[in-house]
């Protein structure tokens, strides 16, 4: 999940997304949009220098 601090907080606040099983089963990982390393920003702009700092940072994210 793509999402700053702020919106994290309240993605997991609301119940609808709090109760998909997924979420439950704590399999959610969490990367900043614009925050830290800005994966989201990466992604969203999509660029040949963008795109190997995104594909990274998920790695790490996934690992």
């Amino acid at each position: 999940m793509i999402a700053d601090e702020v919106d994290q907080k309240s993605l997991k606040g609301f119940a609808l997304f709090a109760n998909l099983p997924a979420v439950k089963a704590g399999k959610v990982h969490w990367l900043p949009d614009s925050e830290g390393p800005a994966v989201g920003a990466a992604m969203s702009q999509a660029t040949l220098a963008s795109l190997p700092h995104a594909i990274d940072e998920l790695v790490k994210a996934a690992g």
